[in-house]
């Protein structure tokens, strides 16, 4: 109960500060289907042993709880959270887009959103990963794009990055 609380709170400022608006239907998830699909999509992108590595981070699945199907955004676009319904096909858009066949880095990412025209903010899903449920801002890259490729930042976990201060033009220096 207290990740869920946590999340409440961090996506009431981090929606109210960004004046984030649903922007589709507001569908409940089927959680347990959602985790099909893109288990699904996983082990078709990234191997077999994908499917016993793949997990949404507890605070993940409380944020698509509690933000339900929709996708979220700005009134100019310039941020967007996207819609739990459609997170498998972003997986398959991203990699055909990039033209990436076979992962270069083995690691399980979920694209969540976004801002700008090059930033993709990302999810570590996997659980054999140390980096599981760290949230990656990656500015013109794709962990499964390029090997050596890092993120821009990162925060520790969902709630941590609802709860930064500010989205786009904070200093490295806030890393620290």
């Amino acid at each position: 109960m207290i990740v869920v609380d946590a999340v409440i709170g961090a996506w009431a400022k981090f929606r109210v500060s960004r004046s984030l608006e649903p922007s589709g239907r507001e569908d409940t998830v089927d959680l347990d289907e959602l985790c099909a699909q893109l288990r699904e999509v996983f082990v078709r992108r990234a191997g077999g042993d994908a499917a016993s590595r793949f997990a949404l981070p507890e605070s993940l699945r409380s944020w698509i709880e509690l933000a339900g199907a929709t996708a979220w955004s700005d009134p100019d676009g310039w941020v967007w959270l996207g819609a739990a319904r459609d997170l498998a096909r972003m997986i398959d858009e991203r990699c055909d887009m990039l033209g990436i066949e076979v992962p270069a880095r083995r690691e399980l990412w979920l694209v969540i959103g976004s801002w700008s025209d090059a930033h993709d903010w990302m999810i570590c899903v996997d659980r054999g990963s140390s980096r599981f449920g760290v949230v990656a801002d990656w500015n013109d890259t794709h962990p499964w794009w390029d090997a050596s490729a890092e993120p821009e930042r990162t925060w520790p976990d969902l709630v941590a990055f609802f709860a930064r201060a500010d989205l786009d033009e904070e200093s490295e220096e806030d890393d620290a």
